[in-house]
């Protein structure tokens, strides 16, 4: 389940995260780069070689 959350957030486009862009061109954006935690859309084999650091 945290591997289908963290895929939606940082390399799916959101239907409703849509805007336009100068000249009519649409810019697509995932829920993690609206909120600017990412300023790219990863994808998926750099989700599955992300390395968490611990946090202690």
């Amino acid at each position: 389940m945290r591997l289908y959350c963290t895929h939606f957030n940082f390399c799916r486009n959101y239907r409703g995260l849509v805007k336009e862009k100068e000249k009519g061109v649409l810019e697509k954006k995932t829920p993690a780069q609206e909120s600017e935690i990412i300023k790219k859309k990863w994808r998926f084999i750099e989700l599955l070689n992300y390395r968490c650091q611990n946090i202690n």
